[in-house]
């Protein structure tokens, strides 16, 4: 994701000088400081998300974008000196979209042209659910329309602008995107004049133009030389909705390799093709689910299904339930809740084992991956968060069992924008009952413990293992059985992209369908001396291991 530098967010301090309280709880849980111009210290990418949920949550819903208008387009990495050096407006436009893989690294941006007008679409491919993803990107669509006014010397406003986010009823957006935007639309779109293209620009520079484009080449070639072929498989199939009908030989004629190389590089990074491919229908067809009421018949056919049965038999095999069991078990379990992005993991409320340690470790100006090996495992969302993580198609998905080796291959910052997203807001208490909280992490290290005690088959034990510990993170409540949990936990572990298995898992416990169902359950009931049965055997001893790691 995106890191933004702690610079450009220097004019929040101008925003709101008059709320000095504001200022100061933006510094404490977000890393906003004062910064010298020329400083090019980044803000974690997960904090940067959570404050532009924070503003928006506070009633200012287009801080982002305001702040994107800020920007001195004369400073920087001298980007737009070189887009203003070229001769047309279209021959700036066409350099900018060939370099998006280095200007947007967690999202895509498109030219599209017909004989009216010419386009540019951007949208997420990272978190794209996600509120603070969609104002960020709502800020770049208002740069771009800024970057367009610079080319030309002159105010320059598209015919219309299509945003995907909601809205709030401000009209501020219309002095930076002009008078004419629709609100909720699948992407963000920019639309201009035909005629503007071939429109020649004052600051033409031939041959500056030249050399300014091999320097900005060399940066894009290094971006994508860190680049996995699965990464660039994944934006690839995410475009113009090439997930519907993509096969292997064209996407690998598309990334410039024979079939045999794309391969053999997919095999190097421990995927596959029709891996990436199933793994990124699973996700969307969650997300689909998720984020509004498309007919079910359209969903499968936008995913490659020939019919809607197809789609369902796919996600029965996934998650042990139907698209709309899926969907009523949404609105069963989360219809009450009205925060923005109830899903996102930051804004998820579980206590937080080791949160002292977990806090000291991403405080560190170099990040210790192997220091937080000691604690992941005893902190259920931050440990669920890596397990998502280690298994996106982008990333070349491992097994779950393999998290520790993973940490070190998804680098310092990832890790870290995880860390953060599995604190939450820093300094915000969530419950207002501690105890209740820490019963139900007790209640989760120790289902993971009776689990293990089973002696469950290997195939099945580690997804078992992995669904007892998380199956209490959406509690919310206490004295509740297993089912009830285990199908609240399913829903907010599929949105957050948890590994397939664990998720069928916790579907099959929510309706009471699993063997090993009734030992647990009454294991849980026990924990919460809300049964009258003996306790089996081992379950003292297993207890006294809960007590004895949380008093370590």
């Amino acid at each position: 994701m995106h890191a933004p530098e702690l610079r450009h967010l220097q004019p929040l301090y101008q925003r709101y000088a008059q709320q000095a309280a504001l200022l100061s709880e933006m510094e404490q849980r977000f890393g906003l400081s004062r910064v010298d111009p020329a400083e090019s210290r980044t803000q974690c990418p997960e904090l940067a998300l959570q404050l532009n949920e924070f503003l928006y949550e506070q009633g200012d819903w287009h801080a982002m974008a305001w702040l994107a208008m800020q920007l001195d387009m004369g400073a920087g990495d001298g980007l737009v000196y070189f887009l203003r050096s070229a001769h047309t407006v279209g021959q700036a436009i066409t350099e900018l979209v060939r370099l998006g893989p280095m200007l947007f690294p967690d999202g895509s941006i498109e030219l599209i042209a017909d004989a009216q007008a010419w386009h540019l679409r951007v949208y997420p491919l990272v978190h794209a659910e996600r509120l603070g993803m969609l104002l960020r990107y709502e800020a770049i669509s208002c740069w771009l329309v800024k970057v367009v006014h610079y080319l030309q010397g002159s105010a320059v406003y598209p015919l219309a602008a299509g945003l995907m986010t909601a809205d709030r009823g401000s009209r501020e957006l219309e002095a930076y995107l002009g008078p004419q935007i629709s609100w909720g639309e699948d992407s963000f779109v920019l639309s201009w004049p035909a005629a503007l293209w071939q429109v020649q620009l004052p600051n033409a520079n031939p041959p500056l133009f030249t050399n300014l484009r091999a320097h900005f080449a060399s940066f894009l070639d290094t971006v994508l030389a860190n680049d996995t072929l699965a990464q660039q498989t994944c934006r690839y199939l995410l475009q113009k909705q090439r997930l519907t009908c993509a096969e292997l030989p064209d996407v690998a004629s598309a990334l410039h390799l024979t079939v045999p190389q794309y391969r053999r590089q997919l095999a190097a990074e421990q995927t596959s093709f029709s891996r990436i491919q199933l793994e990124l229908k699973r996700s969307q067809a969650v997300r689909r689910l998720l984020s509004g009421h498309q007919r079910l018949e359209v969903l499968a056919q936008e995913l490659g299904f020939t019919e809607r049965s197809a789609f369902e038999r796919a996600f029965s095999n996934w998650f042990a339930c139907t698209p709309s069991q899926f969907r009523r078990e949404l609105q069963r379990q989360f219809a009450t809740i009205d925060f923005p992005c109830w899903d996102s993991p930051h804004a998820w409320p579980f206590p937080l084992c080791q949160q002292a340690a977990i806090h000291r470790v991403l405080q560190a100006p170099e990040l210790d991956i192997p220091s937080l090996a000691g604690v992941w495992q005893l902190n259920p969302k931050l440990c669920a968060l890596l397990l998502a993580e280690l298994n996106q198609p982008e990333c070349g998905a491992i097994s779950c069992e393999q998290i520790s080796h993973g940490l070190l291959r998804l680098g310092p910052e990832l890790v870290r924008s995880l860390g953060y997203a599995a604190m939450g807001q820093i300094g915000v208490d969530y419950t207002d009952d501690t105890q209740v909280g820490f019963e139900r992490w007790r209640a989760s290290y120790f289902l993971q413990l009776v689990c293990r005690e089973q002696g469950l088959d290997p195939h099945q034990a580690l997804s078992a293992d992995w669904a007892a510990f998380f199956c209490l993170l959406a509690g919310g409540t206490s004295g509740m059985d297993l089912a009830y949990y285990s199908q609240r936990s399913a829903i907010l572990l599929a949105s957050w992209g948890v590994p397939h298995l664990i998720v069928r898992r916790l579907f099959l416990w929510g309706a009471e369908k699993s063997p090993e169902y009734a030992y647990l359950n009454a294991a849980l009931q026990w924990a919460q001396q809300t049964s009258t049965e003996a306790a089996d055997a081992c379950w003292p001893a297993l207890w006294q291991q809960v007590l004895q790691v949380e008093a370590a």
